[in-house]
């Protein structure tokens, strides 16, 4: 929501004419968000290994990957929002809703294969469910970094196609 009160306050505008331009706007607040969702997940593995003695150790570069994709489809889905919306209240309440929606959908509350067929195949647009196959993939499964691909590449995605649609927005906003 930093976007919307920065956009609000004319920084944004004073930030774009700058050298640098509005895609280091964009792309600095996605970096910042994507390096938060890292820490974030490092803390909720840090939590389950002490609690649930889940052991990421030995297939760490694959949990990193996993983590900065899974990461930027966060940013890339949040920056979303904070473009489509023009007041922070507007931005936390669709935020909201969505965040329930998705992990719902997505296998965050139950899980999925619990859910009716038609559901879970809905689930497959939101990036809880692949990253949660990915995690499961490695962490329980012992799959190869060959099944990976996939989940990577639709989390990577999701994360790169909010991002375009940010800067898109921020650009068309500072014309309009």
């Amino acid at each position: 929501t930093t976007l919307i009160e920065e956009r609000a306050s004319g920084i944004v505008d004073r930030l774009a004419i700058s050298r640098a331009g509005i895609d280091m706007v964009v792309l600095s607040k996605f970096a910042f968000l994507v390096i938060q969702g890292v820490f974030q997940v490092c803390l909720i593995f840090l939590v389950a290994r002490l609690l649930y003695d889940v052991d990421v150790s030995g297939k760490i570069a694959l949990w990193l990957i996993i983590t900065v994709s899974a990461s930027a489809a966060a940013a890339g889905i949040g920056m979303t929002v904070a473009a489509a919306c023009s007041t922070k209240q507007q931005a936390n309440t669709i935020s909201g809703f969505l965040v329930l929606v998705i992990s719902a959908v997505g296998g965050s509350m139950v899980p999925r294969f619990m859910m009716p067929e038609e559901v879970q195949a809905i689930g497959w647009i939101t990036p809880n469910s692949w990253a949660l196959d990915a995690y499961a993939n490695i962490l329980w499964l012992g799959d190869d970094v060959d099944k990976l691909h996939l989940p990577w590449s639709m989390l990577l995605a999701m994360g790169f196609l909010g991002v375009l649609v940010a800067r898109v927005k921020a650009a068309w906003s500072r014309t309009a």
